[in-house]
């Protein structure tokens, strides 16, 4: 699949180290801006910072919930949430770690109860839920699938977090696809490093990315036109 004009506008540039300092976060925010990058993914506790630095210009954040393991309680991964929707409105997306280990444990009445619950606390924002599909077999990754289909407040179904020690396969991707077949988007995050790897996910029916080499990406695309 070719890549479209604005491509910018499917990737989430991201920035999620462990080790990186404030400043080396102002400067990804202020180095990603003149990108006109869908959305921007940095540390939840600079995300205050970092919109009253770009106040008045066209930038989003997506806050991660739950991050990256994802096994804190649903109702701490809600009051994350209301915390960061009180930030306001450069603030659109959350990009939500669901809990992995009810999906081993196949409890799956109680993810069910987290997705709900979840739905609820982001109504009216886009809400991604990260399910980690390196850690799960093909069957796991089309019952939460399945499950998700359930509500319509799940915008997306994103691969991972990046912190799982794998990247997203293209397999991983198509199962999703052929599960979801198209009633939800995918965002495909871990190993998306070259323009290369966008397009051969596009294909695999990938919709956004999640990449820390956004610049990179688009200044690679820059250079094939």
């Amino acid at each position: 699949m070719k890549l479209y004009s604005s491509l910018e506008k499917c990737i989430d540039n991201t920035l999620l180290k462990q080790t990186v300092t404030l400043p080396e976060i102002i400067s990804f925010v202020e180095k990603s801006v003149p990108y006109g990058f869908r959305s921007l993914v940095i540390p939840p506790f600079a995300l205050g910072k970092a919109i009253s630095r770009v106040e008045g210009r066209s930038c989003h954040f997506s806050a991660v919930v739950g991050f990256p393991l994802g096994y804190i309680p649903t109702l701490l991964k809600c009051r994350e949430i209301e915390a960061y929707r009180n930030m306001g409105s450069a603030i659109t997306d959350f990009d939500v770690v669901l809990n992995i280990n009810l999906v081993k444990s196949k409890a799956w009445n109680s993810l069910y109860t987290e997705m709900q619950e979840l739905s609820s606390v982001t109504e009216g924002k886009i809400l991604k839920l990260i399910i980690e599909t390196p850690l799960l077999t093909q069957e796991e990754i089309e019952h939460v699938c399945l499950l998700s289909m359930e509500f319509e407040g799940i915008d997306f179904i994103k691969t991972g977090t990046g912190f799982a020690g794998k990247p997203t396969t293209i397999d991983e991707v198509s199962c999703i696809s052929k599960t979801l077949k198209g009633l939800k988007g995918i965002k495909v995050s871990g190993g998306v490093k070259k323009l290369e790897h966008v397009n051969n996910f596009l294909a695999a029916g990938a919709t956004i990315f999640g990449s820390s080499s956004g610049i990179e990406i688009m200044e690679e695309a820059k250079r094939q036109k």
